[in-house]
């Protein structure tokens, strides 16, 4: 059975909430096919991370990553080419979009979609245009199966359809994850968050309409932290997400925002970000990359008893506007500091 057709199962699984961590067996034979598939498809050596020069075009879903490349984009000097959730067939189109617009460098979000279409790769490499892959989706950490979550391992597997396509360099989101790709022959390989954009997300002082806000859709771990919230509290869930301009209205009418991992392992969601550059207070359960700090720049919980009690003490005591102002340095988020890092060498727009 392919790696597609074993994440598919994997992935239906995960969703009906049949299991979580799985066992350290089961987790390695899946991954022992991880193995092989990238043994099998990589036939070339990593060179260094390539220059990259713009025009730049951003190549992937607007509702989710316009919020990480709109600071240059918004500028008329570089390009977003937008893709549908359902059907990425308008990949077939880039290659023509890349020659009209004199692209040189052309960054994919979720980069195992273009496997389907190889024919457009090549044609852009034929171009000289420079792939960058930017994994934006949470995998395993470790390859012998200890601590492994079954969504991790399915969005591993689907990730693996990228290696066999040449991309000049990959990026992930994440760098608990940075040996075990290494291991599976992604390279050249950066690891870095994903950026967000100063334009869309900023303070925007407005009369707070809620206790809490929420923007995330709905599982059982999630609602396990909002059941008690929902029921004592004014909270707004908007389970369906909410990006952008609209995000940051509703965060600014919330008194706290909350951040709660789609499943129960570690994991950084960009709405972090975005409610520290509205200012509010932040709420949220542990967070990779060590780059906030708990009880500096947001409130740490790990258990639905632990946001209970925090979120009864601020509301219910008014300690709630005593917090927001973040003192770490953000702009590790800016897309500036991020095309720098990946080898961007022309000239960086203002923001």
């Amino acid at each position: 059975m392919g790696v597609r057709r074993i994440a598919g199962r994997l992935a239906m699984k995960s969703v009906r909430g049949y299991e979580h961590f799985i066992d350290n067996r089961r987790a390695s034979y899946h991954l022992r096919h991880a193995r092989r598939f990238a043994r099998r498809y990589v036939r070339r050596k990593h060179s260094g991370a390539p220059e990259l020069r713009g025009p730049v075009a951003f190549v992937g879903q607007k509702e989710y990553f316009r919020q990480a490349y709109y600071d240059w984009t918004s500028t008329g000097q570089h390009f977003a080419f937008d893709l549908n959730s359902f059907d990425h067939c308008e990949l077939r189109a880039l290659p023509s979009f890349c020659k009209k617009h004199g692209i040189k460098t052309c960054i994919i979000f979720r980069p195992e979609w273009f496997a389907k279409y190889r024919k457009e790769f090549s044609d852009l490499k034929s171009m000289n245009v420079k792939v960058v892959g930017f994994s934006t989706e949470p995998v395993v950490r470790r390859l012998d199966g200890k601590e492994t979550h079954l969504d991790q391992v399915s969005r591993l597997l689907n990730l693996l359809q990228a290696l066999t396509l040449d991309y000049d360099l990959f990026v992930h989101y994440d760098e608990l994850s940075r040996e075990a790709l290494t291991q599976l022959n992604f390279g050249p390989l950066i690891c870095w968050p994903i950026p967000v954009s100063r334009r869309l997300f900023y303070p925007n002082e407005t009369d707070k309409t809620y206790d809490f806000c929420f923007l995330g859709r709905s599982t059982p771990y999630r609602e396990s932290f909002l059941w008690d919230l929902k029921a004592r509290f004014n909270l707004i869930h908007v389970a369906h997400g909410m990006n952008d301009e609209a995000a940051n209205e509703i965060m600014s009418k919330s008194k706290i925002v909350l951040n709660i991992h789609n499943l129960d392992y570690l994991n950084f969601e960009t709405r972090v970000v975005q409610a520290l550059l509205c200012k509010r207070p932040l709420i949220s359960d542990p967070l990779i990359w060590n780059i906030l700090k708990a009880g500096q720049d947001y409130i740490e919980v790990r258990t639905p008893e632990d946001l209970s009690r925090v979120a009864h003490d601020l509301i219910s005591n008014n300690k709630w506007s005593e917090f927001g102002n973040y003192s770490t340095d953000l702009s590790v988020f800016d897309i500036n500091t991020f095309m720098k890092r990946i080898g961007y060498t022309d000239e960086i727009p203002s923001i």
